[in-house]
């Protein structure tokens, strides 16, 4: 029988679908909605996009190159006030996952795309990854220092099986393994 974690090799290799082929001194910056709880609750260090974009770039050393993706729903993101080192994008989230050497986020679901991609990650606020030693966590207060991959396959494994009883019914583990697990 095949394990959890062995069925999640599988399912990163078909959930990305496409080689990873990093640029680097690229960096990922993902905007997130002011209004989400995950910035309401969970940003201890920023309330707001416009105060996120101006830390990062006076944060990140001017030889990176920062990729902004623009957060699908809020299309309407204060333009003018994006810092001109950043080159802003709203097109395919995966093809920037596959490209860029890191991520630098606060606490987007994107981040465990990017798990999902190995791509490292430096994460300026709380979520379910906090604690569990798979993102480089930082504050304002912290130098730059480029992130390094960290082993998420145990955690990312962990969070599918919570969301996916494999246990108790055979039909369910069949469908997991033969879709997720080749």
């Amino acid at each position: 029988p095949q394990t959890v974690s062995a069925a999640f090799s599988g399912f990163k290799k078909d959930y990305r679908g496409k080689e990873i082929d990093r640029k680097p001194k690229t960096v990922l910056v993902p905007l997130q909605l002011e209004d989400d709880t995950s910035i309401v609750n969970y940003s201890p260090y920023f309330k707001t996009m416009n105060d996120w974009m101006k830390f990062v770039a006076g944060w990140i050393p001017e030889e990176y190159e920062i990729i902004c993706k623009v957060h699908p729903m809020n299309p309407s993101t204060h333009w003018h006030q994006v810092p001109k080192r950043f080159k802003v994008v709203r097109d395919n989230l995966d093809h920037w996952l596959a490209t860029c050497d890191f991520m630098v986020a606060i606490n987007s679901t994107v981040v465990l795309e990017a798990l999902v991609y190995d791509m490292p990650v430096i994460a300026f606020g709380q979520g379910v990854f906090t604690g569990n030693d798979v993102v480089t966590e930082a504050t304002p207060d912290d130098e730059f220092a480029e992130p390094e991959i960290k082993n998420s396959d145990a955690f990312l494994s962990m969070l599918l099986e919570r969301q996916i009883d494999i246990t108790s019914d055979d039909e369910i583990k069949q469908k997991f393994l033969g879709v997720w697990g080749k």
